[in-house]
């Protein structure tokens, strides 16, 4: 899993010391930058899975 997405959403919701409100509350549209983030992560993740058996399976075939 990506920490940089593990860490901006423990952010958001716990905070950094210092502060006395968490990410979500001050900087708005952060929940949408951190499922953008995760989201892409996971796009990621599944786009190398499938493209690695496709390479290096004989079973599977995709179409070009």
């Amino acid at each position: 899993m990506d920490q940089g997405a593990v860490f901006l959403h423990t952010a958001g919701v716990v905070g950094l010391p210092g502060l006395t409100k968490a990410f979500y509350t001050i900087v708005p549209y952060y929940d949408h930058l951190t499922h953008a983030l995760s989201s892409s992560v996971v796009a990621g993740t599944g786009y190398a899975t499938v493209r690695a058996f496709d390479e290096h399976s004989p079973n599977v075939e995709l179409p070009s």
